[in-house]
């Protein structure tokens, strides 16, 4: 790669490239060029006009060098793998190039991680859904901006500094657009007020005045909003969002990862809440029921059951609502339970099995309720989040047939497939510290266990290793960015399932973080195929 590039960039400084497609150079490009591979620029003493609404896209493998003789008044595009080169501090110098130049001699400003990056007269945009690294500082012209589109990413590495403004969508257009600007590190931009190292920022309505500014992720008061469900429910709902901090937070996250449903009207269906699965204990033993008006009595109709997270310590059904929500809409009776945990002050679970247990006990109570009001109940899917995610996965996969509803398909978010430590890596954790953490609380006495008797127990509570031939369907969504269950977790998942021809669609969200909040559309995309999956392997009523 470097000498490749040091040949590259010896051809930059003779600067006399000849672009044979190019009409004559003296004149403007009369309709939108795409670059392919090669290195591209004017004729050495004559100037290349781009007029304005006219495109010139630089693909993967393709540059484009300006050396000041490149009138743009259009736009130009450089595309995921393509270079733009340009003059800066009185030398041709890389603006923006793919992730793997960033450990060159010719290190970009901007290292395009996913998506293109558009390049105007005093503007670089950052177009929706693109995510870019700032890997090397520079003095950026006086007149020049960035803006950025919905769900796009600026991320500063370590001890950059690139001064520059930055602005997010507009807001006035649609209030729950927004962008993340992250600043790592040691950098800088003293462009924009109040914004310092190692903080997230995302560009929201400023509640205090008009317009937008970035504001700094604030994670208890996101917590706070998390856990009011009154602004659960007015979010839902759509009642004046934004009139609060706490319920602006909830907006980011929950929209944009999808979880957002309007609770249903009495014409669509109804909703049976705290219903009891199992008398055995009175904690953690309830469920909501939400039965669509579409699915009729005497004919065969699905369950889909949805599983909270909170990494097997905490959580709440209340959380899932949006879930049923979404699937009751598609004609589905769905359901949200609570299930014992770990470090439950009061019957607390002691291993995966006291789980398993409840949701089996849910599902045949489930049963038998619906049944005696005519429902035919015949199959279901398991749904879940995060360590819901994970007992979507296990349940369905290890005891598919446990209860008197057969499991036939798995819709399962972020949720961890593997218990061994290898697959606890990616992010800025160490391994050891997710892993160790819950392998204790998962497993008690595990740090006294043999080699052996550890082994077997992480098999155990693993989805992965029940994965063969007869395992159910499966719709699975990760995080490229996620620092705790990492995509890891889906790549191996993704291959064993490969491995015994399973029907499976295995999504990345490759700007997210756990939180799954920063790729709407591929949160989108995993509902989608949730849909289709069951009406391949379910029985929809709508």
């Amino acid at each position: 790669m470097k000498k490749t590039l040091s040949i590259l960039f010896s051809l930059l400084m003779l600067v006399t490239v000849v672009v044979a497609a190019y009409p004559a150079a003296a004149e403007a490009i009369t309709q939108d060029k795409v670059l392919h591979s090669g290195v591209y620029g004017a004729k050495e003493g004559t100037m290349l006009e781009i007029p304005a609404g006219k495109t010139l896209t630089v693909t993967d493998g393709a540059t484009l060098i300006n050396t000041g003789n490149i009138d743009n008044q259009g736009t130009i595009v450089v595309e995921e793998g393509g270079r733009y080169v340009a003059m800066e501090d009185g030398m041709l110098q890389e603006q923006i190039g793919p992730e793997a130049d960033s450990a060159t001699d010719h290190c970009p400003v901007i290292a395009v991680h996913t998506g293109s990056v558009e390049v105007k007269k005093n503007e670089i945009h950052f177009p929706q859904d693109t995510a870019v690294r700032i890997v090397r500082s520079s003095n950026r012209p006086s007149n020049e901006v960035w803006t950025m589109g919905k769900d796009s990413e600026v991320k500063y590495l370590e001890n950059i500094e690139v001064n520059v403004p930055i602005t997010g969508p507009d807001e006035e257009k649609d209030p729950i657009q927004y962008a993340r600007l992250i600043i790592g590190p040691g950098s800088k931009n003293n462009a924009i007020n109040g914004v310092r190292g190692l903080n997230a920022y995302y560009w929201m309505k400023d509640l205090n005045g008009t317009g937008s500014k970035w504001l700094r992720f604030d994670g208890v008061v996101l917590m706070a909003a998390v856990d009011n469900q009154e602004l659960y429910r007015q979010v839902d709902n759509g009642e004046n969002p934004l009139n609060d901090p706490m319920m602006q937070w909830s907006i980011i996250y929950r929209r944009n990862a999808g979880q957002v449903e309007p609770e249903l009207t009495p014409s669509e269906g109804r909703v049976l809440n705290d219903l009891v699965y199992t008398k055995s204990r009175d904690t953690l033993n309830q469920y909501d029921l939400y039965i669509p008006n579409s699915v009729k009595k005497h004919k065969p109709a699905s369950l889909v059951l949805v599983i909270h997270g909170g990494s097997w310590t905490g959580g709440s059904r209340q959380d899932m609502a949006y879930a049923c929500r979404k699937m009751a809409r598609q004609g589905y009776i769905t359901a949200k339970l609570d299930y014992r945990v770990f470090k439950a002050e009061k019957d607390p679970a002691t291993n995966m099995d006291d789980i398993l247990a409840d949701i089996r006990d849910c599902i045949n109570d489930i049963y038998d309720r619906m049944s005696k009001e005519g429902y035919e109940i015949t199959s279901m899917a398991t749904n879940g989040f995060s360590a819901g995610g994970h007992l979507a996965l296990l349940y369905g996969y290890k005891c598919p047939n446990a209860a008197k509803i057969p499991v036939k398909a798995v819709f399962s978010q972020v949720g961890p497939a593997d218990f061994h430590k290898e697959s606890w890596k990616p992010g800025i954790f160490q391994y050891q510290l997710p892993f160790l953490y819950f392998a204790n609380i998962l497993v008690p006495g595990y740090n006294d266990m043999s080699a052996e008797e550890q082994e077997r127990r992480l098999n155990e509570m693993s989805p992965l290793y029940y994965v063969n031939e007869k395992t159910v369907p499966t719709v699975m969504t990760y995080g490229a960015e996620d620092i705790l269950v990492g995509h890891e977790h889906g790549e191996k998942l993704n291959a064993k399932l490969n491995q015994y021809g399973v029907d499976h669609t295995y999504l990345t969200m490759t700007k997210s973080n756990h939180t799954a909040e920063m790729d709407s559309s591929t949160i989108q995309k995993f509902w989608e195929c949730s849909v289709q999956y069951g009406e391949k392997y379910l029985n929809p009523q709508i």
